[in-house]
């Protein structure tokens, strides 16, 4: 989900993969235990996150539509 939703909102939002060993501050910061999942906003603004490997399909899906509604422009 989270590569489509790149591919299909390029200007919205993107994946950054990096190895939490080499970002050990950025998983203290977000409190996500030895790892996970962390959607910024343009101001660095925590969206949604999720710590640990274990994540159902559905609570994905769910997380990344809650980011993509935060960052859709108003109309």
């Amino acid at each position: 989900m989270v590569h489509a939703a790149q591919d299909e909102h390029p200007q919205l939002f993107s994946v950054d993969l990096r190895p939490a060993v080499e970002h050990r501050n950025e998983v203290s910061r977000y409190k996500l235990g030895s790892h996970g999942i962390v959607c910024l906003g343009n101001d660095g603004t925590v969206l949604w996150k999720h710590s640990g490997h274990e994540i159902a399909q559905q609570t994905l899906d769910a997380g990344v539509q809650k980011v993509l509604a935060a960052l859709e422009p108003a109309p």
